[in-house]
């Protein structure tokens, strides 16, 4: 899969900062739990629209299929295309928060892709930002986007949407949904997270290797059940009910994660796997709480020759170039600090510095990017 990655801007911040973490300072590890609740979830039309499910997250999910090999990922590619992109706020998700009356009390809300650069930190060389708002005991995150690019960008993210689209099948609702977002609730340590995750498709337990599987999962077509989900625009104003056929809700582990990567040739490309890759890997389904991914190996002309199931729990034992407890360390170690310097009813620029190797937090004198909707739902639960 390809993650979006959001954009909120620059903030203006002041040039000394408040706080200073050392990325190299030692942290106790943390072992992995491979356990989350859902919380609920939203679909994301083509006009960018978000769709909310009172029902099975099965009406707005896709489902998966295996591809037949080989696989052209070529085919339909436009020189012009532009990758999609799942919007640009925390919008949606607070937008979830308040349709499920999700409690986000001393926890951290946040899209899962700025989880995923944190847990990263203590073997990332790319630089991040991200800005932070608190609200009485619960701290927000929203991404900043540093912009990088590449050659044959614009292919490689289209190889990577071609996988997905050959790996699915969509849902059988009215509108068409281009995306699906989980909101799940993850812990590090004593720190509650609340996640929007997009999740690729999920599996019936007749539609993926049973040995990839440390258990299998039935689910039961109901055809003569129809689900009712709410459709909010882009402003975020509710329109009409729209119906749509479901099935019987299935467990959050049948969630699978679709992934392309070259194929591994040689030394070298073997150990840019281990190391860059499979680390990358596992943090992203582990955050969402996705027990599997399944990979397309391709060529340098977009042709995938081989294909494998990974089960996610057994990634960190393929790699020695990185450690997850450690990465887990880092975020309960930093998520403590975070929550012990930023201040409720502030908001602040957290910046990592990959040269340095330290993260750095500014008091900025931008107006929180929480929306007035979901600033006056919080007003409103507090009064009562």
């Amino acid at each position: 899969a390809v993650v979006s990655t959001q954009s909120t801007g620059s903030s203006s911040s002041s040039s000394t900062p408040s706080f200073t973490f050392d990325v190299r300072r030692p942290c106790p590890p943390e072992e992995p739990v491979y356990e989350a609740t859902s919380l609920g979830g939203y679909g994301v039309d083509i006009e960018n629209n978000c769709i909310l499910s009172d029902e099975s997250k099965f009406t707005l999910l896709r489902k998966f299929k295996e591809p037949k090999l080989p696989v052209d990922l070529n085919e339909g590619f436009d020189p012009s295309y532009k990758s999609k992109e799942m919007g640009t706020s925390l919008d949606n998700v607070l937008e979830t928060i308040m349709h499920k009356k999700i409690d986000v009390t001393n926890s951290v809300v946040s899209f899962r892709n700025n989880l995923n650069k944190i847990l990263q930190t203590p073997y990332s060389q790319d630089d991040w930002r991200m800005n932070v708002h608190v609200i009485d005991s619960t701290i927000y995150l929203d991404i900043i986007n540093i912009e990088k690019s590449y050659p044959n960008e614009r292919q490689f993210t289209y190889w990577g949407y071609k996988f997905e689209d050959l790996c699915t099948v969509n849902p059988s609702v009215e509108v068409p949904i281009t995306q699906y977002c989980e909101i799940l609730n993850k812990k590090i340590g004593p720190h509650s997270l609340i996640l929007g995750a997009e999740i690729d498709c999920y599996a019936d337990s007749d539609n993926i290797e049973p040995s990839s599987s440390s258990s299998s999962h039935s689910t039961h077509t109901d055809k003569g059940k129809k689900r009712t989900v709410d459709k909010i625009d882009s402003h975020g104003s509710s329109s009409s009910k729209i119906q749509a056929h479901t099935k019987t809700p299935s467990p959050l582990s049948s969630f699978i994660e679709l992934k392309t990567s070259r194929i591994i040739d040689s030394y070298k490309a073997e150990t840019t796997f281990l190391r860059f890759k499979l680390i990358r890997f596992w943090i992203q389904s582990y955050l969402a709480n996705v027990p599997r991914i399944f990979v397309g190996y391709r060529d340098d002309k977009g042709i995938v020759s081989k294909m494998e199931y990974m089960e996610v729990s057994k990634i960190p034992q393929k790699s020695t170039y990185w450690s997850a407890s450690r990465c887990l360390g880092f975020t309960r170690e930093l998520l403590g600090w975070l929550r012990s310097k930023a201040q409720p009813g502030k908001t602040y620029l957290l910046s990592f510095s990959s040269r340095e190797q330290r993260i750095q937090l500014f008091p900025t004198t931008e107006k929180s990017f929480l929306s007035e909707k979901y600033l006056d739902y919080l007003k409103t639960e507090k009064t009562k």
